[in-house]
């Protein structure tokens, strides 16, 4: 019996990865890094630190770790502040499918918690939430399973009767080496992720696929 549900927020909530290049691109650009030599579908859901700690290797940038994220987290936000934001398709009827069974709802997302804050309340589904989890608040970022344990834990639930619906192989990766169930999102804004390692794949929030979706979660 699954009694909790764990969202990623970027890619499941809102269909934001191309958003997150846009805003690393102006940024790239202004590191003097070309984004076409960077893999960047191998960072969607890694932690931010994990993302600028092998870009700042790659290309051998002077700036700390600390001192990029800070100019990324500051690039997201200022992009983000400007848009219209809305739900994925379906998201909703998931969202109140979840709520009105009474289960536990948390977001657990590499996005910083000003991020996610802001998102939540653009789209006014911050009162549907238990809790909001940033990569920011563990150690180690997905795909390290501490943002899952950690989230797990502050909502009183065994890591088993935890669902974590994620879009990205390294946010699957984190909810398995959690030992939680995961369905995985296949969102085609989140480039070419292998999923296969979800208890169950599917491809919309709507018809069919959400139907499988809530039979595999009740």
């Amino acid at each position: 019996m699954i009694e909790a549900v764990i969202f990623d927020m970027d890619g499941v909530i809102i269909d934001s990865e191309r958003e997150h290049y846009l805003a690393n691109q102006k940024l790239f650009k202004e590191l003097e890094i070309d984004l076409e030599a960077v893999d960047y579908d191998q960072f969607v859901g890694l932690s931010s630190r994990l993302m600028w700690e092998a870009v700042k290797e790659k290309f051998e940038l002077l700036q700390s770790v600390d001192e990029l994220m800070s100019l990324g987290k500051q690039a997201i936000m200022e992009h983000f502040s400007r848009l219209d934001l809305t739900p994925i398709a379906g998201f909703m009827d998931l969202l109140d499918y979840v709520n009105e069974r009474s289960m536990k709802i948390a977001v657990a997302s590499s996005s910083p918690a000003a991020m996610i804050e802001l998102v939540v309340n653009k789209l006014g589904i911050k009162d549907y939430f238990d809790l909001l989890v940033s990569g920011d608040q563990v150690e180690r970022g997905k795909p390290y399973p501490d943002i899952f344990i950690h989230t797990a834990a502050m909502l009183q639930s065994q890591p088993g009767y935890c669902m974590v619906i994620e879009d990205s192989h390294n946010g699957a990766i984190a909810a398995k080496k959690a030992n939680m169930n995961c369905i995985g999102y296949q969102n085609p804004s989140s480039g070419n992720q292998d999923l296969s390692i979800c208890n169950l794949v599917v491809h919309s929030f709507l018809g069919q696929d959400l139907e499988n979706l809530l039979d595999y979660l009740w």
